[in-house]
């Protein structure tokens, strides 16, 4: 049974939930929050329009990060659900799919640029540390305690050890 439903006006690729808060990933509107303090009845709260189109969304704390397809990765301070803002960025090889923030460093499936590895322990300046190559076309990416996988479409799945182990 549906609880409740917002609906706005893009499409919603990926979300983020912390506390009453919702994180959307939306293709043309970049980052939108809604407020869900009552299920039943969401409503939108604020919003960040990135530079490209957002595909997906990660939330580490008061940090949200979007994969921004084009325009790589955009990082937004949302201490303040109604007025996001931009606090950093870094514009990636590729086309941004999917990001996974781990112990200071970002995994972003960057489509045909492979898998980017930024250090973000100073969100407002990534950088760059590392760029895996795959066969594939990397869209998605799930991060273990020692291992990243990466979902790569016609590569299939491939395992790397993760950044620094």
């Amino acid at each position: 049974m549906v609880v409740g439903n917002i609906v706005v006006s893009d499409q919603v690729l990926d979300v983020e939930v912390a506390g009453n808060y919702a994180y959307l990933a939306t293709y043309t509107e970049g980052l939108v929050v809604v407020d869900i303090s009552d299920k039943s009845n969401p409503i939108f709260s604020g919003q960040f329009n990135t530079s490209g189109r957002s595909y997906g969304v990660f939330l580490d704390g008061n940090t949200v990060y979007i994969a921004d397809g084009g325009s790589g990765l955009s990082i937004i301070d949302v201490t303040d659900p109604a007025t996001p803002n931009e606090i950093g960025s870094y514009n990636t090889n590729g086309w941004s799919r999917s990001v996974v923030v781990d112990a200071g460093y970002a995994y972003i499936a960057d489509w045909t640029g492979g898998v980017a590895v930024l250090d973000v322990t100073d969100i407002t300046q990534p950088v760059l540390i590392q760029e895996l190559a795959t066969p594939g076309r990397t869209r998605d990416i799930f991060v273990t305690a020692s291992h990243v996988f990466i979902a790569d479409y016609e590569g299939g799945v491939r395992i790397y050890d993760k950044y620094g182990e």
